[in-house]
């Protein structure tokens, strides 16, 4: 077993930690989450080594959000990278038809200096 996911769920003393259907463990913070659930397999399992156990940790309420979400970002860092490209490829195509420093940076909107960084890149 190299990883375990865990619900996790908010009560009056701190967070329950679901493992499975049978097996749970509470703890006072989530920054020790991690920790005890290795605790405590390490207590069901003591020939087990569940040092380097990777937990992921799943708080039910928000992990369908939070999974759009990160979606979200990866697409818009996408998009983003896509942009650059584009833009560098417009620098290129600019300063190949002989169009001056000076001239792209007005074309572009942009610094003089920030033409010869797409162009560099």
């Amino acid at each position: 077993m190299d990883s375990i996911t865990v619900t996790v769920n908010r009560w009056a003393h701190g967070w329950e930690l679901i493992i499975d259907d049978e097996n749970a463990t509470q703890v006072r913070t989530l920054a020790k989450a991690q920790q005890q659930v290795r605790d405590y397999l390490d207590t069901l399992y003591p020939e087990v080594d569940h040092s380097n156990l990777d937990v992921r940790l799943v708080y039910a309420n928000v992990e369908q959000q939070l999974q759009e979400a990160r979606k979200a970002q990866a697409l818009a860092a996408e998009a983003e990278a896509k942009a650059s490209r584009q833009i560098r490829e417009v620098v290129s195509q600019l300063r190949s038809e002989g169009v001056s420093l000076s001239d792209a940076a007005a074309i572009l909107k942009v610094s003089k200096g920030r033409i010869q960084q797409l162009q560099a890149a």
